[in-house]
């Protein structure tokens, strides 16, 4: 067959195809008619149609796809060269026979489609359109409305249909699923968002975009990946110029970042941080610096959740910039921040045994403070003070047991500012002390002293009467202590039935963040001293895999099931391709930490430093 009678390209020639509805109504009937769009790289042209396909359109209908290809170039700015390529799905036939402009709507919007996806084309089905569009992008008023949404009901119903705002809704369409646009730029945001259900939200998330208010009330109720698409699109600029000028909106956005933060909504709480750049904020902090510390601080926060180390470099940084003008107005954001840093050290396993001059003088306020309103030690509760003296206390512990005796005064101290046994809707707060102590006294090798806090911690009268299948997996932190705890100690009998608990589920944990590496190389230990090497390699190298698939602070970490796997007698030639991943992020965090696995062959360090690991993972760090 000669193609070139029927395409304007050779069937190789374009890189993606697409299949657009279009609705043309004659009288009182309207019927589906499909077109074939492409794509042709490096083609010159703007749209190429074959003379069969020409002939058969009117001049308001060639001028309207030509109007559809100029306004996608419009809405999409530096996209590749190429041609669009275009034709009515059906018979070569009499001229004139396709009438109209409203095919505009739905082909500006396909052929804008292959510029953002650099010629892939569409993904997935897109809303049905019917619309006249002009060059420039604006939507213009289509006639037979109503016949044309009751088609687009009858052929392929289910999706939404985006109509002209010069038109009244029309009748025909699902309640709720007709949404009005008045520009291709509209049509294009409608349709990178849109999923059945969604149309009203859609209309909502696009209002809050020119209302600020409305953002800053309502952001934490639309999906991330809306604000994130926003940000993408520069469609928030409005936004930033108003929160950043508006000290109450500032405060009311910082307060939806927070609220995510406690709800461990890592997602939502990133995508709202990403609304504002960290150079608009810093330019803004001489008016709300205020503010712009706790935006940072928070940002901090983040990144140490997602054990992004830069970014919580970076934004431990910005916040330290403003935290003299701060810290005597807000003793409690300070506190946080100063938290936060810590958390950040250890995160690259940097552990200093000392507490910084501006950290000192925070917890001299705080604690003035809450002397003045607590006569009576241990009597009250002030959370800022409770979260400081806690991570005073992690930091001493990952200092080693040298500084025992001093991180257990932190954590007592903890509980007192938490209000041990006093106020019963705290007491999550106060018990966390116990966990972080046994981790301090394990590291010790104080075991009985571990024990006692233990089964106060997990509210047992003993080890035999802890129930594994009786712990909560969510938070993990109670398997994951006992876990360590029966792999240091090793008592026969607690550690024999968490291990067949455990080999009911294949030894597979239900998550795959952290602490859940830890948790599975610790029962790999347990196996081991139980004399089950099989178990003890599945666990290891299902801890290896959770490593390696994480950041720097947890891939480093893939030294601890790679040791047990050593310890089997393995042949660990088989993760070589490991080796670059761990030693990169090693040298990342910490070179002079990790200084010994690093420049010399990593398999030939682990074997010599095997013993000696906990120097390298102290504390709540394996």
């Amino acid at each position: 067959m000669d193609h070139k009678r029927f395409l304007p390209v050779g069937p190789g020639e374009a890189a993606c195809w697409a299949a657009v509805p279009v609705a043309e109504a004659v009288s009182s009937h309207a019927a589906l008619r499909y077109w074939v769009l492409g794509w042709a790289p490096r083609t010159p042209g703007r749209v190429l149609m074959p003379r069969w396909a020409t002939e058969l359109l009117d001049g308001e209908a060639r001028e309207a796809v030509e109007n559809a290809a100029q306004a996608a170039r419009r809405a999409v700015p530096g996209a590749a060269e190429g041609a669009f390529i275009a034709f009515p799905l059906c018979s070569p036939g009499k001229a004139g026979t396709i009438r109209g402009r409203s095919l505009g709507l739905p082909l500006g919007m396909a052929f804008a489609a292959f510029l953002h996806a650099n010629g892939k084309g569409p993904a997935g089905p897109m809303p049905a359109a019917t619309g006249v569009l002009d060059p420039d992008g604006r939507v213009r008023r289509v006639g037979m409305l109503e016949i044309k949404a009751a088609c687009f009901q009858r052929e392929i119903g289910g999706r939404a249909l985006l109509y002209p705002k010069e038109n009244e809704e029309p009748r025909e369409c699902p309640l709720g699923e007709a949404l009005p646009v008045g520009s291709l730029d509209e049509a294009l945001f409608i349709r990178e968002l849109y999923s059945p259900g969604e149309v009203h939200r859609i209309l909502d998330f696009m209002r809050m975009l020119q209302d600020p208010k409305a953002f800053a009330a309502g952001c934490a109720n639309l999906p991330p990946q809306w604000l994130r698409w926003a940000v993408a699109n520069g469609r928030h600029t409005a936004i930033v110029e108003s929160v950043l000028s508006s000290q109450k909106l500032f405060d009311e956005l910082i307060g939806r970042v927070k609220a995510a933060l406690n709800c461990w909504d890592l997602n939502l709480a990133s995508a709202i941080c990403a609304v504002l750049a960290p150079q608009a904020v810093e330019q803004s902090s001489e008016a709300f610096p205020l503010a712009a510390f706790r935006w940072f601080s928070l940002n901090l926060a983040l990144a140490n959740h997602e054990g992004d180390v830069d970014r919580a470099e970076e934004f431990g940084k910005r916040a330290g910039g403003l935290l003299e003008r701060v810290e005597e107005v807000a003793p409690d954001d300070a506190a946080e921040y100063f938290a936060y840093r810590m958390v950040a050290d250890h995160n690259r396993y940097r552990f200093v045994p000392e507490i910084p001059a501006g950290l000192s003088r925070t917890l001299a306020r705080l604690e003035t403070r809450y002397a003045a309103i607590h006569p009576s030690p241990g009597k009250g509760f002030d959370r800022a003070l409770g979260s400081l003296y806690g991570t005073i206390g992690q930091n001493f512990a990952f200092c080693g047991p040298r500084h025992l005796e001093r991180a257990l005064a932190w954590f007592a101290k903890a509980r007192a500012a938490f209000g041990e046994g006093t106020v019963p809707d705290h007491a999550p707060e106060w018990k966390r002390q116990l966990h972080y102590a046994v981790f301090a006294f394990l590291d010790a090798g104080k075991h009985v002293e571990a024990e006692n806090e233990l089964c106060r911690y997990l509210e047992s009268p003993g080890l035999f009467a802890i129930d594994p299948a009786a712990l909560p997996w969510d938070p993990p932190w109670g398997h994951n202590l006992l876990a360590r705890f029966l792999a240091d100690v090793f008592p026969p009998g607690p550690a024999e039935r968490y291990l067949e608990w455990a080999a009911s589920f294949a030894f597979v944990p239900p998550g795959a963040g952290h602490p859940w590496q830890l948790w599975t190389y610790n029962v790999g230990r347990i196996a081991l001293q139980c004399g089950n090497p099989r178990a003890a390699g599945l666990c290891f190298r299902k801890s290896l895999e959770l490593c390696l698939g994480a950041k720097p602070t947890v891939r480093v970490m893939a030294l601890l099931p790679l040791s047990g796997l050593l310890a089997l007698g393995e042949d660990l030639t088989e993760f070589a391709a490991a080796e670059k991943q761990i030693t990169a992020a090693a040298a990342h965090l910490n070179p002079v930490h990790f200084g010994a696995f690093l420049n010399r062959p990593l398999l030939k360090a682990l074997e010599e430093n095997r013993t000696r690991l906990a120097a390298f993972f102290p504390f709540m760090y394996r």
